[in-house]
């Protein structure tokens, strides 16, 4: 990398021998290709060990998520000169996931899920065959595939950081919408909805502003489960 130069403000902390966060400042150079990922792997490199996840480097994975500062991002698309303020770039982990050391977070522990909601349909074993999609069900399904479960939209959803009974998770309620428009699925997901937040949704549309693949999380999520439950007169 050549060209300008940004201070890299890094999160760091290793449970094994930190009491508490700190953060650390690099100057790095950059030019108008440059992504936060090639931040994080210059640093790695040339400067000093950090632990960060890395994987696809196509936008697929979303295991690279990280919060840019303030803002979440996969590290591997946000590009620096396209960051409002990149003089200083304070780069830290996904607050909606334990940290395991540094940028390494643990995506398999959701704060905000409450453990209980299996990825596949419920019941699809004893249905048997009667229980296929149409074309226009398995297209509407086909939709949820977009999905990269970076975990973005939960770590931008206001409601998920700001309250802290009423959590309302936007990844988990579009498990829940897709297992809820899957014929093969035995569960009742619209009110397994309800039970968990579903009404609590501020509409802020911000899981929408930060999805990466720019999938309508909203749409797809609240409007399609609270539109099942208003059908029911369960709204």
């Amino acid at each position: 990398m050549s060209g300008e130069r940004t201070t890299v403000r890094l999160f760091r902390f290793d449970p094994a021998r930190d009491a508490t966060p700190r953060y650390v400042d690099h100057c790095v150079p950059y030019d108008e290709h440059t992504t936060i990922l090639d931040l994080l792997e210059h640093v790695h490199e040339h400067i000093e060990p950090l632990a960060f996840h890395r994987e696809c480097r196509m936008f697929k994975c979303g295991i690279c998520a990280v919060n840019v500062n303030g803002r979440p991002a996969l590290a591997c698309k946000a590009r620096v000169n396209q960051c409002a303020d990149r003089a200083v770039l304070v780069i830290e982990p996904l607050a909606c996931y334990p940290v395991i050391k540094d940028l390494m977070v643990d995506f398999t522990v959701d704060l905000y899920d409450r453990g209980n909601l299996r990825a596949f349909p419920e019941g699809a074993a004893t249905v048997g065959a009667a229980a296929t999609a149409t074309a226009r069900e398995s297209e509407v399904l086909r939709e949820y595939t977009e999905c990269i479960r970076c975990g973005i939209c939960v770590e931008a959803c206001a409601r998920v950081l700001k309250n802290g009974q009423e959590q309302v998770n936007p990844l988990h309620m579009l498990d829940l919408a897709r297992l809820a428009l899957d014929p093969r699925d035995q569960t009742d997901r619209v009110l397994e909805a309800l039970g968990e937040g579903l009404r609590g949704c501020t509409e802020c549309r911000q899981c929408n502003q930060v999805c990466p693949v720019d999938l309508d999380v909203f749409e797809l999520s609240i409007v399609r489960l609270r539109t099942m439950a208003e059908d029911r007169g369960l709204a």
